[in-house]
């Protein structure tokens, strides 16, 4: 194919019945001449599990999740046009991959709709020798409303109330006679996240299906089924749904439109913990109301991406760090991809702000650690900053990787992505740009300023064992108020106990943006409103935050910051000073993070690899401090022997995250060499 003159391939899957062999036409054309297509998204799965499948009248074996994809999709009345990538590109071909990768933007911002298929789940699938019968359901929630509410169509509502009636009369029967009036707990999930699409009230009167608690588990059980496929996991999907003006989920035979799942993860996110409905959410049993947050959280985290990309496309909001290479990969570093290369390759397509570089192209000529390596060299010059040195340097596959270059493979702990909300609001460096020596392969030089070597380390911050929270608290504190060290830098007792708290919360509260417009029960949403009801901002902690959390809560008896791992920020609070709020800053900030001391008297957090011996540096072009390991000398490549350090990670210092270690750095600035 000619990549110049944007040539694609397109499958003609031919319509058929149930059973029958799926046949397939492959034409090329070009995206220049608008062609009409629709494209499939799915999990390759395994190579190993294929099945036959005729394309232009000759067998070719494909992966069984695509043979299900194209069977579940396939109209018994007329050919389906679609794009599908492991038919429509030669995997074999590099060159090939590489140029369709480039196009792909394209090809899923010009396609009809994507069609998703995210697999069977138990009570969902077409039984052997039967006939498939598919039950869609058509309101897309996000397209049709009204000033009386959320548009529902007639057959969706019937159907819905037909269910109600089938659970209330098989719950009705005795035990032994239930089985003949069988339920699908699965349409009883969909039915579910219909209601709720419609802005109903999380209890019993709205959501009669509620009503029976046996029931509900099931169905809760039976939406749990559905998030739990391996789609919702997978990094190449993300482009997937985030570019197409249409997006339709099949699920066994089910289908629904995006916009049922995303209204429907919205309207749960939101009543949860609005006064209409937190005393009825409360009484749903802990682990389904943790499964109903899991599936909002999965819908939401894409559907935010959708509408913000959207939004800074047309110019009715800013382009922010959400749609940049670096904030892509933050968000979505725990996702799977099979090649690694793909974990940064399949988020290209989404990334907006370049600074005036040259965007990153799929090249997979390139190993893993070329590809990683690149992006270092190029978001440092996209930012003109070393934010990408931040985050875990942990090493998950690729552990020969230089300790500055992120392993995009390892998943971080629980809140890495709320701590790292915050690195704009620091400014070790004063703003200066850095100025960086890439030597080799493994080498990295830059300029810092030596802040202290650390004297002192508590223990790692575990919110898993309650008793482990409280006795590194305790440590903690006792080690703010006692090491002599800090006394000279801090001052007084009330001073350090402030710096102390500061610390905690990365001297930083959460700023919760109001969401009430869009949140009236019945009301209109418009489609530029805010991504979701979860959304939030951190801002710098003002001056008497620690004199204002002392008189609210400090003092409460039994209080515990263990308590706020699973307690979610308190929406009708924007001050930043309930007790749930600032233990929700706290938490995210020390999770997994080393309280240490500085031979200079610094107090700080830090990677959970801090040790005594490490030295806390700012390097110029960091918006935080980092602490640094030594490595010995080493030979670097046209520069010679010189002593080297490997990078532990970003870490948050009181008293130098403003610009401080800039003041005289004319003498103990260093030439640092990271390996």
């Amino acid at each position: 194919m000619a990549a110049h003159l944007r040539q694609i391939r397109v499958v003609e899957l031919q319509a058929g019945g149930w059973h029958d062999q799926i046949d397939c036409r492959l034409a090329v054309t070009t995206l220049d001449a608008k062609p009409q297509f629709e494209a499939l998204s799915y999990v390759w799965g395994s190579s190993i599990d294929s099945e036959p499948i005729a394309l232009n009248g000759h067998e070719i074996r494909v992966s069984d999740s695509l043979t299900s994809a194209l069977r579940h999709v396939r109209s018994t009345e007329e050919p389906r046009v679609l794009w599908a990538d492991a038919i429509c590109i030669d995997q074999h071909s590099i060159q090939e991959r590489n140029e369709q990768v480039a196009l792909m933007k394209d090809i899923y911002l010009q396609c009809e709709r994507v069609l998703v298929w995210l697999g069977d789940v138990p009570g969902g699938e077409v039984q052997a020798g039967e006939e498939q019968v598919r039950c869609a359901w058509l309101t897309d929630h996000q397209q049709k409303r009204t000033n009386s509410g959320f548009f529902a169509h007639e057959k969706d509502m019937a159907r819905a109330v037909a269910y109600e009636k089938a659970l209330k009369t098989h719950y009705s029967l005795p035990l032994p006679l239930r089985y003949t009036k069988p339920i699908d707990f699965v349409m009883g999930a969909y039915c579910l996240m219909n209601l709720l699409a419609q802005n109903k009230h999380i209890t019993s009167k709205e959501i009669p299906i509620f009503s029976e608690s046996s029931g509900r588990r099931k169905i809760i059980t039976a939406l749990t089924g559905i998030m739990k496929a391996p789609w919702w996991d997978r990094q190449w999907v993300i482009q997937e749904l985030v570019l197409p003006q249409e997006v339709i989920l099949y699920c066994g035979k089910y289908s629904a439109p995006w916009g049922m799942f995303a209204q429907a993860a919205k309207t749960y996110d939101l009543h949860r913990r609005l006064p209409c409905c937190t005393s009825h959410h409360a009484e749903i049993p802990r682990d389904e109301r943790a499964s109903l947050e899991e599936f909002s959280r999965k819908v939401n985290d894409l559907d935010d991406l959708r509408k913000i990309w959207r939004q800074t496309s047309d110019g009715s909001r800013n382009t922010t760090d959400e749609t940049s290479l670096l904030g892509l990969l933050w968000k979505f570093r725990n996702r799977k991809s099979t090649d690694d290369r793909d974990k940064v390759f399949a988020l290209l397509s989404l990334a907006k702000d370049w600074g005036g570089e040259s965007p990153i192209q799929a090249e997979y000529n390139w190993t893993p650690e070329t590809t990683y390596r690149t992006v270092v060299e190029k978001l440092i010059a996209v930012d003109e900053s070393l934010r990408v040195l931040m985050s875990h340097t942990e090493k998950k596959r690729l552990k020969h990787l230089p300790s500055w270059v992120p392993d995009w493979t390892y998943s971080p702990r629980k809140y890495e992505g709320e701590r790292l909300q915050r690195i704009p609001l620091y400014n070790a460096s004063d703003g200066l740009k850095p100025s960086v020596r890439f030597a080799g392969d493994r080498f990295l030089g830059l300029d810092g300023v030596l802040c202290g070597d650390i004297t002192a380390v508590e223990d790692i911050m575990e919110f898993s064992n309650s008793a482990k929270c409280h006795r590194a608290f305790q440590s903690w504190h006792e080690r703010a108020m006692q090491d002599p060290g800090l006394r000279s830098r801090y001052g007084t007792e009330d001073a350090r106990l402030d710096a102390y708290w500061r610390t905690l919360c990365m001297d930083t509260v959460q700023h919760l943006l109001d969401q009430a417009a869009d949140a009236q029960v019945g009301g209109e949403a418009e489609d530029n409103a805010a991504p979701s009801a979860r959304e939030k901002t951190y801002i710098r902690a003002p001056a008497d935050y620690v004199d204002r959390c002392k008189a609210q809560w400090m003092g409460e008896r039994g209080h515990s910051a263990a308590a706020a791992v699973d307690e979610a920020p308190d929406p009708g609070d924007t001050t930043g000073y309930n007790r749930v709020t600032v233990d929700y800053a706290i938490v995210s900030a020390t999770m997994a993070r080393r309280f240490f001391v500085t031979s200079t008297g610094y107090m700080g957090l830090g990677p959970s690899s801090t040790a005594v011996g490490d030295c806390v540096y700012v390097l110029i072009g960091g918006c935080t401090p980092f602490v640094l390991r030594s490595a010995g000398e080493s030979e670097v490549p046209s520069v010679g022997r010189r002593s080297c350090h490997r990078l532990v990670g970003d870490c948050y210092v009181h008293g130098l995250m403003d610009g401080e270690a800039m003041e005289h750095r004319g003498s103990s600035q260093w030439e640092i060499y990271l390996q």
